[in-house]
């Protein structure tokens, strides 16, 4: 729709789920090609900044996309500070997640081995 439209908002759509404040994504991946369990390859993984950098996991159940955002991997501010910042999101073809760090300059690989590690 453009802006002004008569009529703009009743073809809107409110957002899926919320973000915290301060929290930009910068990537996001589908899990359809994980190497892991079904409730894994049916989930979207969307990485965080701001304050808390983290991965978060989105859960689908078809078309449908849960309201919430799950913590996934975290961890980049410590105590001492910030020690990394996670940028980009993907699923390898080994089924793998891979995760870049633009402050550490490094690529993590994330092996899923079951719903519960």
């Amino acid at each position: 729709p453009l802006f002004g439209e008569d009529g703009r908002c009743q073809d809107s759509r409110s957002s899926l789920f919320d973000l915290p404040s301060a929290a930009g994504p910068s990537a996001i991946a589908s899990g359809h090609d994980l190497n892991a369990p079904e409730p894994f390859r049916n989930s979207l993984y969307l990485v965080l900044g701001g304050d808390r950098p983290k991965l978060v996991r989105i859960a689908r159940t078809g078309e449908e996309i849960e309201p919430v955002a799950r913590d996934f991997l975290g961890g980049w501010d410590g105590p001492d500070g910030r020690w990394g910042r996670p940028q980009t999101v993907r699923v390898g073809p080994d089924g793998n997640i891979y995760l870049t760090d633009v402050l550490t300059h490094s690529i993590y690989q994330v092996k899923l081995l079951s719903e519960d590690h």
